[in-house]
């Protein structure tokens, strides 16, 4: 019980929460693994959510609050009764402000607070849309500002923190930890994060090119994706450390090659695509071609909203947290470096159907005939492609060999990419059918464009 509530009733409210993965599951159940009442209406919990195929824990710090305390965002809220609710206390500044600034109230054995950077108290916060997980600008008195963000699901090997610790020091394209909250059992909880003043996500500047040059009023900003592949070599660089276990650069093995051209065949067979055969063996028969070459840490989800754009022109990358749908050990797997440049590849392939069909003010089913035809979108998108490449190769110059091993010449990169292109186009599709059908047909169109060799890829050079 917390409160007047039995955690064991909560099944609706946690099927209706964006980061829970149950929401298809007919029947669920919830037990309380962990409660701490820290003060303030404050109760961190853990809860361990079960359905017949799989169980996850969850971490929910819920706030005890009434209308007249300004319940912020009702879908966030079980209500208890009349002015009686429970709510995701990190959308409140009391949870901020009591755990970070008062951080003496948990150092202890179970859960502590490390501060690394003198923060400030919150004088009011401000939802970050867009994220799986809670994330919150927090704003205090004059121009400071920061981010907290916390992992509802558990995980006692934080991906993205054990990133963020190992990058801040390497490269200044990525947030700085400044202070979190750690359970010594379950992990990390929360981090608070320096804020960027951002324009947009990473895809907004793109968007804005490709509208203008469809109407002739702007060039392709090749300069633009180059300094993408440029942000995106130092990122790679920054990931490689070879006194590092976590970090070091493996040779590919025979059953690494194995495990790719699997999962490739698999989702091809979920995807229920029409495929040339010929070209998906030359295609998947490239994964051979990394043998005895270098796997490494990579991002994982790699797209452009996985970036912020900020005033002054520069690329933040952000979401360390690994590919959705893995499980933990598999968030760690070393891959290609290549894989990376494979998902950005789609991004723009993603951001290019969605910007004609508004461009036209057609829906996506109607866009699909003139996305196939346009020249200057398949223009734009081949541009784009080669720009971002090619800045890529460019900034990891002197690195080839520590990244990528002994590759013989930098075209081959062409060929190396063409799996990773069609393995995320494939992850789309399943995607798409199980939460956004009505998207589908873009990835679906995606896969045609690879095996049928229709993708500007295969016009780029380097």
């Amino acid at each position: 019980m917390i409160g007047e509530i039995d955690i064991r009733c909560l099944s609706s409210w946690f099927k209706s929460r964006r980061w829970c993965e149950f929401k298809n599951q007919a029947k669920i159940d919830t037990d309380l693994q962990w409660l701490k009442n820290i003060g303030k209406g404050i109760y961190l919990t853990v809860v361990k959510v079960s359905s017949t195929k799989n169980q996850q824990l969850y971490y929910i710090p819920l706030l005890s609050t009434s209308r007249e305390k300004h319940v912020i965002s009702m879908d966030s809220c079980i209500e208890l009764g009349t002015d009686n609710f429970l709510c995701e206390a990190e959308y409140y500044p009391v949870y901020y402000n009591h755990i970070f600034i008062n951080s003496e109230i948990l150092n202890e054995n179970e859960i502590h607070v490390d501060i690394f950077k003198d923060i400030k108290p919150a004088s009011m916060v401000k939802p970050v849309k867009g994220s799986t997980n809670p994330v919150i600008k927090i704003i205090c008195d004059g121009d400071e500002a920061y981010i907290l963000k916390t992992y509802r699901k558990v995980y006692k090997r934080n991906r993205e923190h054990i990133f963020l610790k190992k990058l801040q020091s390497r490269v200044a394209f990525i947030p700085s930890v400044f202070a979190e909250l750690i359970h010594t059992r379950y992990g990390v909880f929360t981090v608070i994060l320096n804020f960027f003043e951002a324009k947009s996500d990473g895809g907004l500047p793109f968007y804005n090119n490709l509208i203008s040059y469809l109407e002739g009023t702007d060039d392709i900003a090749v300069s633009l994706a180059e300094k993408l592949g440029v942000i995106t070599a130092g990122l790679h660089r920054a990931l490689v450390d070879y006194m590092d276990p976590l970090f070091k650069p493996e040779t590919i093995t025979r059953s690494d090659v194995l495990t790719w051209k699997n999962r490739i065949l698999r989702n091809i067979e979920k995807s229920e695509v029409n495929v040339n055969q010929k070209i998906l063996k030359n295609i998947i028969g490239n994964l051979d071609k990394y043998l005895g070459l270098l796997k490494m840490q990579i991002h994982q989800d790699y797209h452009l909203s996985q970036l912020l754009y900020t005033k002054n022109g520069d690329f933040i990358v952000l979401d360390f947290e690994g590919e959705p749908g893995r499980y933990c050990d598999e968030l760690f797997l070393k891959e290609p470096a290549l894989r990376d440049l494979g998902c950005m590849i789609r991004s723009f392939d993603y951001l290019s159907y969605f910007a004609l069909s508004n461009y036209l003010g057609l829906d996506l089913k109607k866009t699909f005939s003139h996305y196939r035809k346009n020249l200057q979108i398949f223009e734009w998108r081949q541009f784009m492609i080669q720009a971002f490449m090619r800045g890529y190769f460019k900034g990891i110059a002197n690195a080839v060999e520590k990244i990528f091993g002994d590759i013989a010449d930098i075209e081959r990169a062409l060929s190396l990419v063409l799996p990773w292109i069609l393995e995320k186009a494939l992850y789309e599709i399943l995607y798409e059918k199980r939460y956004r059908p009505y998207y589908a047909i873009v990835p679906k169109y995606g896969v045609y464009e690879l095996l049928y060799m229709k993708h500007p890829i295969f016009g780029v050079t380097l």
